[in-house]
């Protein structure tokens, strides 16, 4: 009994974790959109300059100014939504908030990383909105492919990076300029095809894709990766540099 209680206890320790809440992606962007709190990336700038959440502000949970930047910006009045890109980091800053004084925060679960899994809106800055949009007017312009045509491509010995989206989609359009630039930038070590998920149904059924953005690598037609939801150039290069 005394163990059972111990387990429970423990739990609940964790749930609680102080006046930190966790909630997934739908629950923190429906909080967002309707409390007047303040929303926080604890991600470095570099991060942050490629894509956000709209109307956070920018306090760099690793830099030596988090405290300091965070006592500027933030109302320990205030409820506090933090994020990152995988949610560690944003739970150490919600953490450390809480103990700075800060008794009304929220972590985002999963970070960005499950954000874009689930399809939820980003902001690109300027420049990077502009190639995104460039590459979607290219990609509505794509001929559709018949099942055959895509076979023959997929066979290749090359590895075949194929990554199946809609101009609809958020994700796919902050992930865009980095899959045109591995496609122009690796181009002797992979294949890279960005397929409208819109204009060729039939691959998308064919291939069983619900959640966009989707990847998928082949090589000799055999699928040798399959992942969902958004990802950083980082992500995409180290993916093709383990199967290439």
């Amino acid at each position: 009994m005394k163990y059972y209680a111990y387990i429970i206890l423990t739990v609940l320790l964790i749930a609680c974790k102080g006046n930190i809440k966790m909630l997934q992606p739908e629950e923190f962007y429906a909080e967002v959109q309707t409390n007047n709190g303040v929303l926080v990336d604890v991600r470095t700038p570099e991060e942050y300059n490629q894509y956000f959440i709209d109307g956070a502000i920018n306090i760099d949970y690793n830099s030596d100014n988090f405290i300091t930047e965070a006592n500027k910006n933030l109302n320990k009045g205030s409820k506090i939504y933090v994020y990152c890109l995988k949610g560690i980091r944003s739970e150490n800053a919600a953490q450390k908030l809480n103990e700075l004084g800060y008794k009304n925060v929220v972590s985002l679960s999963g970070g960005i990383d499950a954000w874009t899994k689930a399809n939820l809106p980003l902001i690109m800055p300027e420049k990077e909105v502009k190639n995104a949009l460039v590459s979607n007017e290219a990609k509505s312009d794509l001929k559709k492919y018949t099942l055959k045509e895509f076979e023959s491509i997929i066979n290749s010995k090359k590895l075949v990076f194929v990554d199946f989206n809609a101009t609809w989609c958020g994700p796919c359009k902050v992930m865009q300029p980095f899959v045109d630039k591995i496609k122009e930038e690796r181009a002797d070590e992979v294949t890279v095809l960005s397929i409208d998920s819109d204009v060729n149904p039939e691959l998308a059924a064919k291939y069983k894709i619900d959640v966009l953005p989707t990847i998928i690598l082949f090589k000799k037609g055999k699928t040798l990766h399959r992942t969902i939801g958004g990802k950083t150039e980082e992500e995409l290069n180290e993916l093709i540099n383990k199967y290439k």
